[in-house]
């Protein structure tokens, strides 16, 4: 009886690749006999595609100038940039000297470790307007934005320590939070708000204070500008 052969399979495209990464003969399997099937077309037009860029371009730029119509609203603007800049200012110059603690969140200016040093020549002589500042945030600190019952609200929660420029720095850093993380925003574009225009005066006259007390930190806060900053010049930041 004879035998008869079985009909091979064809071989796949897999199989194909293997065969000729072991040197193999693969000219037969191009037989010129396959189907030629056309590119496949993109279903979206070109300048449909530009359309709708120019559509987001227009739409972004619109949220642009709406935001900026609503900057325009924001009661003392030049107070709350000045805040800014001198916090972030003063907290790099911070992290540039080795104040630096360690938290699960990462690294950050050790603000605490900072007013505990230079405590005792922050309160050697302060100057009436240094005192006026002082004695608001003392009488009248900022509140702490906390969640009670799934709602927020705020509450007088007074820093414990013994230090008094840790307790004032503290503060200064909340009234920072509360107007960064826009708890604030919304009373400032009212208009109406001079407590937390003083809270930022009167903020920002402590810190400068701070520079005045602390040498180290004055020199790498002003060492990007034309001013001098000699120790002995006590005269040059108006506490």
């Amino acid at each position: 009886m004879k035998k008869t052969s079985k009909e091979k399979k064809p071989l796949s495209a897999e199989g194909i690749a293997r065969l000729a990464d072991k040197g193999g003969d693969i000219s037969s399997f191009f037989t010129n006999k396959g189907k030629m099937m056309p590119p496949v077309r993109p279903t979206v037009k070109i300048d449909e595609l530009a359309s709708d860029f120019t559509s987001i371009t227009r739409t972004l730029h619109r949220y642009q100038k709406s935001t900026r119509q609503l900057m325009e609203r924001v009661h003392r603007r030049d107070l709350v940039y000045e805040f800014f800049f001198v916090f972030s200012r003063f907290e790099h110059s911070l992290a540039m000297t080795n104040y630096l603690t360690e938290t699960k969140g990462g690294v950050s200016a050790d603000w605490d470790k900072f007013a505990r040093e230079i405590n005792e020549s922050f309160f050697g002589k302060p100057s009436p307007e240094v005192k006026r500042a002082i004695r608001y945030y003392e009488a009248a600190p900022p509140k702490k934005q906390i969640v009670d019952f799934d709602s927020l609200t705020w509450k007088d929660v007074v820093p414990e320590t013994n230090y008094q420029l840790e307790k004032l720095l503290v503060l200064i850093r909340r009234v920072r939070n509360n107007l960064f993380h826009g708890e604030k925003v919304g009373v400032l574009l009212e208009g109406n708000s001079q407590r937390d225009a003083k809270l930022l005066a009167y903020g920002l006259t402590i810190l400068y204070a701070c520079l005045q007390s602390s040498p180290e930190i004055r020199r790498k806060f002003f060492s990007e500008m034309d001013i001098e900053t000699e120790e002995e010049d006590d005269e040059l930041i108006s506490a």
